[in-house]
């Protein structure tokens, strides 16, 4: 009886062994799957000078369990999500427009080389974005920060070829007010 026993505890403490070794291989792997820690995606979020490294950018673009984290994230901290836009064609947009707010874009009288990017919001609100971001659908993310408005309304000029542009123009592009 003693026997059996000694046979049960260990064959326990083996189960107990092998169930602890493939706990931590699994937190190794997610660990190694998943450079980019919450702080960093965050900070990305939230901060309308801190650019995503290549790192987080590799993530966003291959780990699609990444992505959907980093949407829910932009989801809950930003003022306005502009989603994709369901287009008669695949012509560059030149305007989007959700709860309340619109994005324009607007070739420069001055130079053909720049665009103008213009924040409006419909209706009077003391929320100003102070970021603009735009996820394509290949998972690139593109930032730049915002001045202040005036008159209510915040221009931006930027090259006509810039990514953050290229990136608003994208039909499948979906666009975050921060």
């Amino acid at each position: 009886m003693a026997d059996r026993q000694e046979g049960r505890r260990a064959s326990y403490a083996r189960a107990i062994f092998e169930s602890v070794s493939a706990l931590d291989d699994l937190e190794t792997e997610t660990r190694a799957a998943s450079p980019v820690g919450f702080a960093e995606m965050y900070r990305i979020a939230t901060d309308p000078h801190y650019a995503p490294s290549p790192t987080f950018q590799s993530a966003l673009e291959s780990d699609d369990a990444f992505r959907r984290n980093f949407q829910q994230l932009l989801d809950k901290v930003s003022l306005t999500r502009l989603p994709a836009v369901a287009a008669a064609s695949s012509a560059p947009l030149d305007h989007r427009e959700a709860d309340g707010w619109r994005v324009d874009l607007r070739a420069s009288a001055a130079d053909p080389a720049q665009v103008y990017v213009i924040i409006e919001r419909s209706d009077s609100t003391t929320e100003t974005p102070a970021t603009i971001m735009a996820e394509t659908a290949s998972g690139s993310l593109e930032k730049v920060p915002l001045p202040a408005p005036d008159g209510g309304v915040i221009q931006i000029l930027l090259e006509a070829d810039a990514a953050i542009v290229t990136a608003l123009r994208d039909v499948d592009a979906v666009v975050y007010l921060r």
